[in-house]
């Protein structure tokens, strides 16, 4: 790799450490003089030791602004620019002047008078695509293949907030040197977001509050997104006590936005505290009242709630707004969905046929097949979860296409899905046991035997979660009745009061 030399004046380390940062990120080797201390002192000849690096870089960049061509700020940058021409650089083509669109020069004077003409990149310092558009042009000039940084994907949730806030944090002391070293950790975190390694992604994010809010002056200085960040991750790996915690310390902080209300919300959400999340949602969106997303999350939790507080007219005013593809998709599954627990199941019907199949997520695929259900299109109800399951590979949704065929008498289809639903992988205590039931309604030898197996899985604590819950107590009992171990069915059944009070022999588990 290359090595390069920056000259630029002290009065922009600022604007600098940004072009530092994402030179280094693209693997650039730099000296920075700004890190070893060894600026030189005003009106005296250039160092020997800076003599020495220009001599042993390959290519020289030339920061331009006003600071570095004023006669007092800029008189070391002219120093070191005047030697890098004497050395044969300008003939060469290895020398680049960048300008700070922000604070140009009213004149290029003395030596920056030969630069003037030269092809240059420009880089607006509080612009992070300005700043990648110029170290594009950095690259192509060095011959080195530009690798756009996962920091800029617009796919990480969280690159244009951070980069805005890196770059108007002045609160923080930071070196070029510290200043990369945050970069590397976040753009490390990015890449690791980008593949869904939530773990990892985690560990950056808590070694990058560590470094930088050892280095905020005051508590309040220290960086606000990177908590929203870790609170991200904390509720994709389900560890949903720290992830209140954390947004919780956001929800505080004096650059507080939605963000931190809204990450509340998702976390109540996922507790299933349907109140405390519809509460956390209203004051995100207090906080950005044009945030549509916020307002369907507001919608969805209402609905999962199971609270009918409102009805379908209140999502008309949707219809006249210009919405995105996937804003319509949620006005349309949430207005479908409400048709549906409404009785509306025509009604439904419409509305979910308005969408693109291929577009539904597995909720649209249940309340769709089951309006068509309803209303007596049993076949296209059938083939909208036969295609639902197969494209989105959902266990769920083969679960109701098994629970439907067994509706429609179609026992062999039903007992395929049921024997694919009971593997490792996939199986669940439910699935066992209605397989077994299933079998048990068409009794054989062969049958027996298969009944018999499942039932021991289901009673099997090594091949499930050691964490019993009534549900589990419920199905380990019908497995015990199966077999004919009434007392321990029994037993078992009273341990899972509150499930279900309909006993094993009841009628409704009839095939």
């Amino acid at each position: 790799m290359s090595n390069l030399f920056v000259s630029f004046s002290g009065k922009d380390q600022h604007d600098v450490r940004k072009l530092f940062a994402s030179l280094q990120l693209q693997g650039t080797e730099i000296w920075d003089y700004s890190s070893f201390d060894q600026e030189l002192t005003l009106a005296q000849p250039l160092d020997k030791s800076l003599q020495e690096r220009i001599d042993a870089c390959d290519y020289f960049i030339a920061v331009v602004s006003a600071n570095s061509t004023e006669e007092h700020t800029g008189h070391n940058t002219r120093l070191e620019v005047h030697y890098a021409v004497q050395r044969g650089l300008l003939q060469q083509g290895r020398l680049l002047p960048v300008l700070l669109i922000n604070n140009p020069p009213q004149q290029w004077r003395d030596i920056y008078q030969s630069l003037a003409t030269l092809v240059r990149a420009e880089i607006d310092p509080a612009s992070s695509d300005s700043i990648e558009e110029g170290i594009h042009r950095i690259c192509r000039w060095m011959s080195n293949t530009y690798v756009p940084p996962s920091l800029n994907d617009a796919r990480v949730f969280f690159a244009h907030r951070f980069l805005r806030e890196a770059q108007e944090a002045d609160a923080i002391p930071l070196s070029n040197d510290k200043f990369f070293e945050l970069m590397r950790i976040m753009n490390r975190c990015a890449e690791k977001v980008l593949r869904e390694e939530w773990k990892g992604a985690l560990d950056d994010i808590t070694l990058f509050k560590l470094f930088s809010d050892s280095m905020a002056r005051e508590p309040e200085h220290r960086f606000y997104y990177p908590q929203i960040i870790k609170g991200v991750c904390e509720l994709q790996l389900q560890d949903y006590s720290r992830a209140e915690k954390t947004f919780l310390e956001a929800s505080i902080h004096p650059l507080r936005d939605e963000n931190a209300f809204a990450g509340l919300g998702h976390t109540y959400y996922a507790r299933r505290l349907y109140s405390e999340a519809i509460t956390a949602f209203q004051t995100a969106l207090s906080l950005n009242p044009a945030d549509r997303d916020i307002e369907f999350n507001i919608l969805g939790t209402l609905l999962d709630s199971g609270e009918q507080v409102f009805d379908v007219a209140m999502l008309d005013h949707y219809d006249n707004l210009e919405l995105s593809a996937a804003e319509r998709f949620k006005v349309n599954k949430v207005k479908g969905i409400v048709l549906c627990r409404s009785n509306k199941y025509l009604e439904a019907t419409k509305v979910f046929g308005s969408m693109n199949p291929e577009e539904m997520d597995d909720a649209c695929v249940d309340y769709y097949s089951s309006a068509l259900e309803h209303c007596g299109q049993k076949r296209k109800a059938l083939a909208i979860l036969k295609s639902g399951a197969a494209r989105l590979d959902d266990t769920n949704l083969y679960h109701l296409l098994a629970r439907a065929y067994l509706r429609h008498g179609e026992v062999e289809k039903a007992a395929q899905l049921y024997e694919t639903l009971c593997v490792p992988q996939r199986r669940s205590r439910q699935y066992l046991i209605e397989y077994a039931r299933l079998l048990k309604a068409f009794e054989s030898s062969n049958n027996e035997k298969k009944i018999g197996e499942l039932c021991k899985v289901v009673l099997s604590v090594r091949d499930f979660s050691e964490c019993l819950t009534l549900e589990d107590f419920f199905y380990m009992g019908f497995a015990n009745y199966l077999m004919g171990k009434d007392e321990r069915a029994r037993y078992d059944f009273e341990r899972s009061s509150g499930f279900s009070d309909k006993y094993y022999d009841h009628s409704a588990y009839k095939l």
